[in-house]
């Protein structure tokens, strides 16, 4: 007999973030007494269905199919609207709709390459379209590092209260009426949701040692709310938020977000010198790749790259980068480019429909930590065409970032898309 639950969707969720809410208290408690490795991710993989390494995220602001056929599974979070127009209206830009919702479950629970993730499970109430995702696949909500088990509650708690004045002089009005004009019934959780990733990102700031880069966005939230809103949206995504990532996924980047982070980087005064990492790390690749703008764009693509092996290629690369092993860099690397060259060139093994392949983008691999600063080569915004000043130059690590080190990998394999550069599909 099947068990069919048939509470409202509404009671679900309710009791779907309560259990979300206990998993995570369970596992700090564990981590809190030692009984989880410092490596252990959180959420584990066991909570995403037939999800395998390497695990990714998704550039934030482009299509999500580009960046699926290169990983074992890549994770697409899920942020909350009240209506599904609203939602149509975040996640058109990102290659879907919710008409193709079911057809992204039915990919999840075949192949395991995309994954889904969730805020505060109760802010979906309104999405009723959404209730066979939760159903069937329970996604879980990522987390962050607690970052007060590591610094202590006392300076974890004068951090936060540094932020939160900060935020009263104006900061924090201009983040809620952002967040009505895109969306006027937008529930108040989330808005203070939001709020507390602002300030997440302010401590982690702090507690990996930027504390000129904090100090600026905070007298920013003071004096020009608009703009420290820009400093956050530039240095959380590419500083504080990779940092304190428990799930620890290999992170994609726009070229466009690199350049912004490059120009606004110009402004500092050289006190900042060395504290920065703008340089986000040695660059060892670039290839053309295929670009799928959708679901059967990219499942199309996933057949030709699943041939080649390609995302097993690409996990021992990142293994190689995390240990630290240059030789495995090298030798992967090649082997990287020599696959994606191939594939490339076998185009017209691929049945292109309409515009489900639009040619090709470029694709930039680059190392972020101490393995980058350490291992000679060009960087990897240098060798993406970017002028970068020298005291934006090099990532040092204080003994508060080692610990912090230990529970993130410091050293990281990033992709870095160029969107604009279209190369059409080589002849038949």
């Amino acid at each position: 007999m099947i068990d069919i639950d048939v509470t409202s969707f509404r009671e679900f969720l309710e009791d779907y973030a309560m259990k979300e809410e206990q998993e995570y208290r369970n596992f700090l408690q564990k981590s809190k007494e030692g009984r989880i490795p410092p490596e252990e991710r959180y959420p584990p993989l066991s909570r995403f269905a037939k999800a395998r390494e390497p695990i990714a995220l998704p550039p934030a602001t482009d299509s999500v199919w580009c960046a699926v056929p290169f990983y074992g599974s890549t994770i697409i979070p899920l942020f909350p609207r009240t209506d599904r127009q609203r939602f149509d209206e975040l996640y058109s830009a990102r290659g879907f709709t919710a008409r193709d919702i079911d057809r992204m479950i039915d990919a999840v629970k075949q192949t395991g390459r995309i994954q889904f993730s969730i805020l505060d499970p109760r802010l979906y109430a309104n999405l009723e379209f959404l209730e066979p995702l939760f159903r069937e696949l329970r996604p879980p909500s990522l987390r962050i590092l607690n970052l007060a088990e590591i610094v202590g509650e006392k300076t974890y708690n004068e951090y936060l209260a540094e932020f939160t004045t900060l935020a009263d002089f104006g900061f924090e009005h201009l983040v809620f009426s952002v967040l009505r004009h895109i969306d006027p019934a937008v529930d108040t959780r989330y808005m203070s949701i939001r709020l507390q990733h602002y300030a997440d990102d302010y401590v982690a700031l702090k507690c990996l040692g930027y504390h000129e880069l904090a100090d600026e966005i905070g007298n920013a939230m003071i004096t020009d709310p608009s703009y420290a809103n820009e400093l956050f949206a530039v240095f959380g995504n590419l500083v504080a938020v990779p940092s304190i990532d428990r799930m620890k996924p290999i992170y994609n980047f726009s070229r466009d977000e690199l350049a912004t982070a490059v120009e606004m980087g110009k402004k500092y005064d050289v006190k900042i010198q060395h504290r920065i990492p703008h340089e986000i790390g040695k660059f060892i690749l670039e290839n053309i790749v295929f670009y799928p703008q959708t679901l059967d764009g990219c499942m199309e693509i996933l057949q030709h790259y699943d041939e080649r092996e390609l995302w097993k290629v690409v996990h021992a690369l990142d293994e190689g980068i995390k240990k630290t092993s240059p030789d495995l860099i090298d030798e992967k690397k090649q082997k990287l480019s020599e696959v994606l060259d191939s594939i490339w060139k076998d185009a017209d093994k691929i049945k292109v429909n309409g515009l489900a392949i639009s040619g090709g983008i470029s694709l930039g691999i680059g190392i972020v930590g101490e393995l980058a600063t350490g291992t000679p080569g060009v960087g990897l915004l240098s060798a993406l065409g970017f002028q970068c000043v020298d005291r934006l130059t090099g990532i040092r690590l204080d003994s508060l970032s080692e610990r912090i080190a230990k529970l993130v990998s410091p050293n990281y394999l990033v992709a870095v898309y160029d969107f604009k550069s279209r190369h059409p599909l080589p002849k038949r």
